[in-house]
């Protein structure tokens, strides 16, 4: 098992954090201005639903044995590099696409990398974990209109993602990524199933979810920290560990810190264990379509979106910590009763 992440896994997971800044930036500034709820779905359904198309479009070019199978990832990367600088002063859904873009291509090597390099899951935490901090400094700053922050960013971004492109060109993995043929069968189709819905539960979950204490900037802050923190560590752990345990341990804290969660230390407990799932149900299913991985990492972001739509279509539903907490204990039953199909010994 190697944990150390390779400097090209470093590098996407910066940019997902400059991505994610930029896009919230634009949103809550530029395009927020425009005072219609539609913005918002425009963007969100842009940015994950279309996730699971593209991600199964890059596959079938990734098949082909006529191209190195991280080129066409490379390509949708960069694509979507360009598409969300433009989409910040042109169009809601350029943005939204552009991030879709990024998001599958940095996703799909981001898989390629963890499972050449023998990870385990670690370097899938790596990825998603910074999002979560992009967001938030994104969208504080993007609700003061200080859309010059995008600048430095945006040049930050770009030279990284030269690099980024230069090093998968010069240095690709050297482990060749031929796996066998994915077999949608009953057991496959559950797995796909169970943890799709622990997504949509986690995407609901968490959108709803708004703590009392939550009102300085420094709680703020600290909050995002907890979420990005658990992302890191459940893909940490779970190599170091095993996807069983954290999975039982992870929600069992989570269900008993929401339950508290009025008390902040127990409310950021909660954050920082209810997201360590995150790569642990991205990396189960990485595991069972090898030769998918666009479309695994699609599907979970489609749930993302449900969850989203879920939020926005019941408002009226406000946050529980009864809520949380059996969302918590759902998500491990369902979790279990996934690895108990698993068949890959990589638990």
């Amino acid at each position: 098992m190697n944990l150390k992440p390779s400097r090209t896994i470093i590098d996407i997971s910066l940019m997902h954090a400059m991505i994610d800044f930029l896009c919230a930036l634009a949103m809550f500034g530029r395009y927020s201005l425009l005072s219609s709820a539609m913005i918002y779905i425009v963007y969100n359904f842009c940015a994950f639903a279309l996730q699971m198309p593209l991600g199964i479009l890059t596959d079938l070019m990734t098949s082909e044995h006529k191209v190195k199978y991280q080129y066409p990832a490379l390509s949708l990367m960069c694509l979507g590099v360009v598409l969300t600088i433009l989409g910040i002063y042109t169009r809601i859904w350029i943005l939204g696409v552009g991030n879709a873009l990024f998001h599958v291509g940095g996703g799909m090597i981001s898989i390629f990398e963890d499972d050449a390099r023998k990870m385990h899951g670690s370097g899938l935490g790596l990825f998603v974990a910074p999002g979560a901090v992009g967001l938030t400094f994104g969208t504080m700053l993007g609700k003061q209109h200080v859309l010059s922050a995008a600048l430095p960013v945006i040049l930050v971004l770009c030279v990284t993602a030269v690099l980024v492109s230069l090093r998968i060109l010069r240095s690709p993995v050297e482990t060749p990524y031929n796996p066998a043929h994915t077999v949608f069968d009953e057991r496959l189709l559950k797995i796909i199933a169970g943890c799709f819905v622990v997504v949509v539960l986690r995407s609901y979950i968490g959108l709803n979810t708004g703590f009392s204490w939550r009102d300085t900037t420094a709680e703020i802050l600290l909050c995002t920290l907890a979420v990005a923190s658990g992302k890191y560590f459940g893909g940490l752990l779970s190599a170091l560990y095993g996807i069983r345990k954290i999975t039982v341990l992870s929600l069992s804290v989570s269900t008993a810190a929401y339950l508290l969660s009025g008390i902040p230390v127990f409310g950021i407990l909660a954050l920082l264990s209810f997201n360590m799932t995150m790569p642990i149900t991205l990396y189960i299913l990485k595991c069972e379509m090898l030769d998918m991985p666009g479309f695994a990492f699609g599907i979970l972001t489609f749930g993302l979106f449900l969850g989203y739509y879920l939020h926005i279509t019941f408002p009226e539903v406000l946050y529980s910590s009864w809520i949380a907490s059996a969302g918590s204990i759902l998500s491990v039953i369902i979790l279990l009763y996934v690895l108990s199909l698993k068949r890959s010994h990589e638990e």
